[in-house]
């Protein structure tokens, strides 16, 4: 069979799952958009998006590409997937010094993606090498953004994101690097004015101009990222990563640590008049000049950090951990701030809350000092460290590691990190479909069912793939890239629904042979922890 008859019959199949109700879309059903491959159907990247409709896929195959028709384009009135078909290792965009490369521009459709390119060396004047600006959407995943730079030096306008640049818009981020990027303002990755993006397993790293900066009333959200390696502008307020004027930021299991502000106050984190919260994060090991090498905090900013890990930060002057001015009142709860000698610093009316904290200046109240016996620089604690099972919490938490504690029971350790010991026992995933022969009229569903025995894990990474005729699509997306979802696997015996019940519609041919394969995989992908289950089915009119 061949690639274009594969691609036929699967585009049938994805007909089939939008007649079964599973997947809608705005525009075009997935069922009539096109694939086109570049170079091939078409010259190069600009070209193909001129000629593509909306949800059509332009898959670029490996290469280099640079020059006029693969920089500097612009997505703006119809949204298209863009995939590097052999990931960001083997595709390339290259601004030669000269160009930025992609913008998403009022272009609001979620269902967009562009995934597995690195793009680099793009220079911009006033902002950096990618953007989503006014109200666009869509996710970009698994690319690399590397030595890129913006040149305006000039106030009042300065350079912007030199990486990424997002403004008034809301996209998702993923399993994304941005290293060694530059710009006066966002090194890394600068968010403005009511933007709300999704960041998820992104390194930011070795930017100047600071990680990540956020103003004007935005409120990114950040899961397991790094922000590390990142040093200060005399316009970035730090090195790692700010939240600035109104908004509220989330930050769950992110490490900041080694980011250096060789300029001014703030190493680490830097919040002024804003309600951000962080939970479960690691602030390591980072350093200013003057004031505030671990977190500042000023204009009023009242954040609240939840089960973190503040050490080995450093300030040449004072506050080596954390820095209150200008009436803020940050709140720490069942935190570790451990910087000896020099930790706190206050001025101008800022103060902040500590409840059940270690903390190493004895400030009574519900706090202790006692020395939480790091196990080592990466601030992890010993299985006999005075933090353990001290925390004001029970139940599940995923802590700064991925480490699942699914113990109801369980009482958490203060800090970021959780002593983690897994259960022995085993799961079993097994895929249920009523038939596998199906006709017009047949009812038709498809289900996980789950049997956890004794293995102390209550939630995984599902992996399902369809196989049609060799090529694969993976759910929840049911792309051909890698895919997966968490779900729970209680005690016992549970089910996952992946298709809701459907009557078999007419019209959808014949075919044979296709496939399911369901397993599970732990949260942090680095081990099966189930069996593999497939399931082979068909049908005919």
């Amino acid at each position: 069979m061949t690639m274009k008859e594969s691609k036929e019959r699967w585009h049938g199949v994805r007909g089939l799952i939008l007649l079964a109700g599973v997947l809608v879309s705005a525009g075009l059903p997935a069922a009539w958009a096109a694939t086109w491959v570049v170079p091939g159907d078409f010259p190069d990247l600009r070209t193909a998006y001129d000629a593509a409709n909306g949800h059509d896929t332009i898959l670029v195959r490996p290469g280099h590409y640079s020059g006029d028709n693969w920089t500097e384009i612009f997505f703006f009135d119809k949204p298209v997937n863009v995939i590097g078909e052999a990931g960001p290792a083997a595709t390339v965009i290259d601004g030669r010094g000269i160009d930025r490369a992609i913008h998403f521009r009022d272009l609001h459709d979620d269902s967009m993606l562009f995934e597995g390119f690195t793009i680099t060396n793009c220079v911009g004047e006033f902002i950096g090498a990618v953007t989503f600006h006014e109200n666009s959407s869509g996710t970009l995943r698994n690319c690399i953004i590397e030595n890129c730079h913006t040149t305006a030096t000039t106030p009042p306008v300065v350079g912007e994101g030199g990486g990424l640049r997002i403004w008034g818009s809301s996209p998702v981020i993923e399993d994304v690097i941005i290293r060694n990027c530059h710009a006066l303002q966002g090194g890394g990755c600068n968010i403005l004015v009511n933007s709300n993006p999704v960041f998820r397993r992104v390194r930011i790293e070795n930017c100047s101009g600071g990680g990540v900066m956020a103003s004007e009333n935005c409120n990114p959200y950040f899961e397991d990222c790094v922000f590390t390696g990142n040093t200060a502008s005399e316009y970035s307020y730090t090195a790692g990563v700010g939240i600035y004027i109104g908004g509220s930021g989330h930050f769950v299991r992110c490490l900041i640590a080694g980011n250096t502000n060789t300029l001014d106050n703030s190493g680490g984190v830097h919040i002024g008049n804003s309600t951000t919260v962080f939970d479960h994060c690691m602030i390591i090991n980072n350093s200013a000049v003057d004031l505030a090498g671990g977190v500042m905090c000023h204009q009023g900013a009242t954040p609240v950090f939840n089960y973190c890990t503040l050490a080995g930060n450093s300030a040449g002057s004072n506050g080596d951990g954390i820095g209150t001015f200008g009436n803020s009142r940050p709140v720490f709860n069942d935190c570790i701030i451990w910087q000896p000698g020099n930790e706190l610093y206050s001025e101008s009316g800022g103060t902040a809350d500590f409840m059940n904290c270690n903390i190493s200046t004895d400030i009574g109240g519900s706090n202790w000092s006692i020395p939480p016996m790091f196990i080592d620089e990466t601030y992890h604690i010993d299985m006999i460290s005075p933090c353990r099972d001290r925390g004001r919490d029970t139940g599940e938490r995923i802590d700064i590691d991925g480490d699942w504690v699914e113990n109801a029971a369980e009482i958490w350790d203060v800090g970021a990190d959780e002593i983690f010991q897994p259960v022995t026992g085993s799961i079993t995933a097994t895929i249920d479909m009523p038939q596998s022969q199906f006709r017009p009229g047949d009812g038709c569903y498809l289900k996980i069912g789950l049997s956890n025995r004794g293995s102390g894990i209550l939630h995984a990474n599902l992996i399902l793939v369809l196989d049609v005729y060799g090529d694969y699509f993976m759910w929840p997306s049911w792309g051909d890239h890698f895919d997966r979802g968490v779900i729970p696997v209680p005690s016992g015996g549970s089910e996952t629904g992946i298709f809701p019940f459907f009557i078999w519609p007419t019209g959808a041919g014949t075919a044979s042979g296709l496939a399911f394969y369901a397993g599970l995989m732990n949260m942090e992908l680095t081990e099966v922890i189930s069996n593999v289950h497939s399931f082979s089915f068909g049908w005919t009119e």
